[in-house]
């Protein structure tokens, strides 16, 4: 019995062993049919990339043609044309190489390719447009029109020929030809191109509501660089009938189109200039800089516009800009914005680093010059004046017919140079009226220095004759008549610098003190009393009080001189004035035979100086005359 059951599990195990080999084997095959299938979708999938001749090659070269990639699009043409026995193929093939030789502008040879094809049995009007073409690219008119005619014949409705014709009727001025074939186009399709040029004529033939009608259709209904030109179009119609606001819309639709952009910008300017709306420009320029960073027109102008209203430190962060732009092919040109900007918003330093970034480079051009003659102003406001005329010498011996600067140089050529050639160089600036007052004056300056005091006032008189109002002059005039006992020369040009609101403090209150003195010397003193009095209610201080004050003790007018002197108490922080003052109104007080104040007025000016022998000496005599008046 054991026996019989070995025997019949031996056979069970052989029957599913054969079972189980067969599922195996059926695996195995399942398995490779899949991979066999995988393996074939991923080369259908990938096919380009893994062998592009296992695609048509016609696709692969218009590919490449799109993307302008026109070395490799020839090399399959060529083996396509060499190779195919499909005569279409070769057709569609030699028709797209002829393309390419027009578009690199080898028109012989596409003349040559399109020829070889001519008694194709697929001749068509593609063929004959694109030698129209290349003709037109020869600039072989007639035969273009007439082998755009010919592709006409062939197919009426053929749009790409339609459109070149009508494009070149319009660029060459003539829209009442150009006007019908695009009107052609526009029956078979909605063709922006045609519908933008139909517009055009429209308008230029006065008939303006159906140009406003077809481009506001074609702003409408499309966003390509036909609709783009449209909106400024009709920017511009708006601005004509005066509706900013519109036109404004219209412009800033085209503003996203690149093509478009430049002229969009120019005329969105103008608009908000004309409502002087200049931080709406500044939104243009900057949401341009916003997609393109780096474009180097609109960052020029935005630097531009800050310079014009001043702002030098925003011109300046964007010509900084500018300078850091790699590969910018005008750098100089950077440089040269940037130093103006640093010049013209007085950050002298950081203005003459440019500027000898531009002299370094030694172009001798107009921006050459420019730099040099800033260097010399810069120097020169620095006192570097032997830099400053070195810089001068050099633009000189470039420019000589440029006297611009020739007064400056004749004036640091007077002191750090040759004084002769000084001299020369500013008598001619006053023979060639370079300069204004400055050459006369300053050769007045140079001789009042030197102690030629007859000169130098023949320089101030004939600067006054020219320019009365010379500043420096009348107070530099007005000294000298005043140390020449000229007094009554001397009182009218004081008198003129003295109230002179333009002239800094110094000279006003020097003006003033001059007046004063000389009309106390020539016993004036109702005209001295006068200028003192205007003196304190110019500039006043301490010191000024106190002249005022000690003119009315001279004058014996005791009061007053107490009044300036209170005044200036009152303003009074250091000891030594404060002595000073306690101790004049003392001796008025005294003198008024006000003895308590008087004696108050000693005790303060001894508590500010203990030791003053005056100080002393006034408190002993108001004291004994104190017991006077008790014994008495």
């Amino acid at each position: 019995m054991q026996y019989k059951k070995k025997i019949y599990n031996k056979k069970i195990e052989k029957k599913f062993q054969s079972i189980r080999i067969f599922v195996f084997i059926l695996s195995i095959g399942a398995l490779g049919l899949i991979s066999i299938i995988s393996l074939n979708v991923a080369i259908n999938q990938g096919k380009i990339r893994l062998n592009p001749r296992i695609v048509d090659e016609y696709t692969l070269a218009q590919e490449y043609y799109r993307k302008k990639d026109y070395n490799k699009a020839k090399s399959i043409l060529k083996k396509e044309i060499a190779t195919t026995i499909d005569p279409k193929k070769e057709y569609e093939a030699n028709i797209l190489l002829g393309k390419i030789y027009n578009d690199t502008e080898n028109y012989e040879e596409a003349l040559r390719i399109f020829s070889s094809v001519s008694n194709s049995l697929y001749f068509d009007e593609e063929l004959k447009h694109n030698i129209g073409i290349t003709y037109l690219n020869m600039e072989m008119y007639d035969d273009a029109l007439v082998t755009f005619e010919e592709a006409l014949s062939i197919n009426s409705n053929y749009v790409p020929t339609l459109l070149t014709i009508g494009k070149f009727y319009m660029d060459r001025d003539l829209p009442r030809l150009a006007k019908g074939y695009y009107e052609r186009v526009l029956k078979l399709e909605e063709n922006d191109e045609a519908m933008f040029n139909v517009g055009i004529i429209a308008l230029n033939e006065g008939m303006q509501s159906l140009a406003y009608d077809t481009l506001s259709k074609l702003v409408r209904k499309s966003n390509n660089e036909y609709a783009d030109m449209a909106a400024n179009v009709l920017g511009d119609i708006y601005v004509i009938a005066g509706d900013t606001d519109s036109a404004i819309e219209m412009y800033l639709k085209s503003l996203a189109n690149s093509k478009t952009q430049v002229e969009s910008v120019k005329r969105l300017v103008k608009v908000y200039e004309q409502v002087e709306d200049y931080d709406s420009i500044k939104k243009v320029y900057e949401q341009i800089l916003y997609q393109n960073p780096n474009d180097i027109n609109t960052i020029i102008a935005l630097g531009n516009l800050y310079e014009e209203e001043n702002d030098y430190d925003k011109a300046i962060k964007y010509y900084y800009r500018l300078s850091k732009i790699k590969n910018y092919t005008n750098a100089y040109e950077a440089i040269g914005l940037l130093a103006n900007a640093y010049y013209k918003g007085s950050k002298l330093d950081e203005a003459e680093d440019n500027y000898k970034k531009i002299i370094m480079l030694d172009k001798k051009d107009d921006l050459y010059k420019t730099a040099l003659e800033r260097l010399g102003d810069i120097t020169y406001r620095q006192k570097s004046f032997t830099a400053s005329l070195k810089y001068y010498k050099e633009i000189y011996t470039i420019e000589t017919n440029n006297a611009i600067f020739k007064p400056r140089l004749g004036e640091l050529e007077l002191y750090y140079g040759n004084s002769d050639r000084g001299i020369k160089l500013l008598e001619n600036s006053i023979k060639e009226s370079i300069g204004n007052a400055f050459p006369s004056r300053t050769l007045a300056i140079y001789y009042e220095s030197i102690g030629n005091y007859n000169e130098a006032l023949n320089y101030y008189n004939y600067t006054l004759s020219k320019y009365p109002n010379d500043r420096e002059s009348l107070y530099r005039a007005g000294m000298l008549y005043y140390r020449n006992r000229e007094y009554k020369k001397a009182n009218e040009s004081l008198l003129a610098a003295a109230n002179d609101e333009n002239n800094n403090t110094f000279i006003r209150e020097t003006a003033w003190k001059t007046l004063a003195t000389m009309m106390e010397e020539i016993r004036s003193y109702n005209e001295a009393n006068s200028y003192y009095r205007q003196l304190v209610e110019m500039s006043p201080k301490v010191e000024n009080y106190m002249l005022y004050g000690n003119y009315c003790y001279r004058r014996l007018q005791y009061n007053d001189a107490i009044y300036a002197y209170s005044e200036a108490l009152s303003m009074a922080e250091e000891k030594k004035e404060m002595f000073d003052i306690n101790l004049a109104l003392g001796k008025c007080y005294f003198r008024l035979n006000e003895l308590d104040n008087a004696e108050e007025s000693y005790r303060n000016a001894l508590s500010y100086n203990g030791g003053d022998y005056q100080a002393k000496e006034g408190l002993r005599q108001v004291l004994n005359k104190k017991i006077i008046y008790i014994n008495n």
